[in-house]
């Protein structure tokens, strides 16, 4: 409001020889007016403001302070203010003031000086009623803190940081789990203490797409302040819209244990995988000796048996017929026994491999299998010699094998195409049936006894097997082996 320069108040009937244009806006001024004389009296307060507090002119025109409306526990606080203000001539500040039924209202007041010939008559007080928004701000400064103390006491470490990355507010149970306190943590920004030096730009990069996408989820290796690393399982949501009020709330886990379990678990299995393949090595040695003694000593054997039998019949004139069946029935015998000893060898070890090699003997063994099962056999290997060790041959046959016969068992099959080809480091093993198909719950079945015999001689070396098959398409098998590198040997 302007400066009024020449005003009389009268009292009795609160009028007011001031410019027209000014009291009328007074009168009608949708806020609480009040203009206090020098002495504190009130010489004149506006509708607005007798309906607001329910105090009228009538009522309380003309009183000094302490005022009605003051409450006892704040008037000598409002009458040193007021006196403060006529001696500034400008104030503004906001108090609790009461109404005439005695309930609360918080004000905002504004106050300013009437100057009549250049003195300070009277001052002017202007009310905006803020109840509601000083109850909204303790309202929600009291959420503020149930939801500090809620984060406070939660178990699990929480995380708040603001879109520039500085550190918000983290709670005891962070505090508790990394070591490091919350006057050292709130306000940095990253990187933070407890990311890993050989991850600071992989967790910088994570910590962009957090901010990008608002959402994220990852298990993250963490150093605390005593230098010690352990896992944690991070969930993290971004709350608000704008970016200079959006903040970014983690929840920590601690997995540690479950890591280390899982590490465990690892660790385990390997050497479970380990120990196999060495009892299995042991076994291809075993079975090697015991294919070349039986070779060796029984078939040397039976071979000087069949000789002898052979001369006897041939020798022995005048021989009886009974004598002569009986001798034919022995040279029969010990054929079959013969072939018995040739296919336990075979079982075994076959000799071939080490006389001409795995491309030979899967050739050898296709055109067997086609003799014996009536399946068509093709077979083509291209593989350089010296590129796999005897553990990786016997392997490789032994899956050979067990294809073979998963395909007479199984697939209804008329025709098998096989090829054992180098690509690059590994040696692929391919055989393809034409018969009925397996269906992926078949493959994956832990009753398929072949495929899992099959998958883990081949994992044992470093490798894998693929089945590709649709029912009625024929199956497709493809085995992995790893090539020798610089000599190495796995046992």
């Amino acid at each position: 409001m302007k400066n009024i320069k020449s005003a009389h108040f009268n009292i009795k009937n609160l009028s007011c020889e001031i410019n027209s244009n000014n009291v009328e806006l007074l009168h009608n001024a949708l806020h609480p007016v009040v203009i206090y004389g020098i002495d504190t009296s009130i010489i004149y307060v506006n509708p607005s403001f007798e309906e607001y507090s329910g105090f009228s002119l009538a009522e309380i025109g003309g009183m000094k302070a302490p005022y009605p409306f003051w409450t006892s526990e704040t008037k000598y606080k409002s009458k040193d203010a007021l006196i403060s203000i006529f001696q500034k001539r400008h104030k503004k500040y906001e108090e609790t003031y009461q109404r005439k039924n005695r309930s609360k209202m918080i004000v905002e007041m504004n106050f300013a000086p009437i100057i009549i010939d250049g003195e300070i008559k009277y001052i002017i007080s202007n009310w905006i009623d803020v109840t509601e928004r000083i109850q909204y701000h303790k309202a929600l400064q009291d959420s503020e803190e149930f939801s500090a103390n809620l984060l406070d006491y939660s178990p699990n470490p929480i995380l708040v940081i603001n879109s520039d990355t500085s550190i918000k507010y983290i709670n005891n149970a962070f505090v508790d789990l990394t070591g490091f306190t919350k006057d050292t943590l709130i306000g940095q920004k990253a990187p933070y203490p407890w990311w890993l030096p050989e991850t600071m730009q992989q967790n910088n990069d994570a910590l962009l797409d957090v901010m990008n996408t608002g959402e994220w989820k990852e298990e993250k290796h963490v150093i605390t302040r005593d230098d010690k690393c352990i896992w944690i399982e991070i969930s993290t949501i971004a709350v608000g819209e704008q970016n200079t009020d959006k903040y970014f709330i983690s929840n920590w886990v601690d997995i540690t244990e479950r890591k280390n379990a899982e590490a465990n678990l690892v660790k385990l299995n390997d050497e479970l995988r380990r120990l196999s393949a060495h009892l299995e090595h042991i076994r291809e040695n075993e079975r090697t000796h015991i294919a070349r003694e039986i070779h060796d000593e029984l078939g040397q054997a039976l071979a000087s048996l069949k000789m002898d039998v052979c001369w006897l019949a041939e020798n022995l004139e005048g021989t009886p017929i009974p004598l002569k069946i009986v001798l034919s029935n022995m040279t029969k015998l010990i054929d079959v026994t013969v072939q018995k000893v040739k296919r336990l060898c075979l079982e075994l070890r076959p000799r071939l491999l080490d006389d001409i090699g795995l491309a030979g003997t899967i050739e050898w063994l296709g055109e067997e299998f086609q003799k014996t099962a009536g399946i068509k056999c093709k077979v083509y290997c291209s593989i350089a010699e010296n590129v796999l060790d005897s553990n990786k041959t016997s392997a490789i046959f032994r899956i050979f094998q067990a294809a073979l016969a998963n395909v007479y068992q199984h697939s209804n099959a008329t025709r098998i195409r096989v090829s054992l080809r180098q690509r690059g480091k590994w040696i692929m093993l391919t055989v393809f049936d034409n018969g009925k198909g397996i269906t992926i719950e078949q493959v994956s079945s832990p009753k398929s006894f072949g495929l899992l015999g099959m998958r883990e001689r081949a994992r044992f070396l470093g490798g894998d097997i693929e089945v590709k098959s649709n029912p009625g398409s024929g199956t497709k098998l493809i085995v992995k082996i790893p090539v020798n590198i610089g000599g190495e040997e796995n046992v």
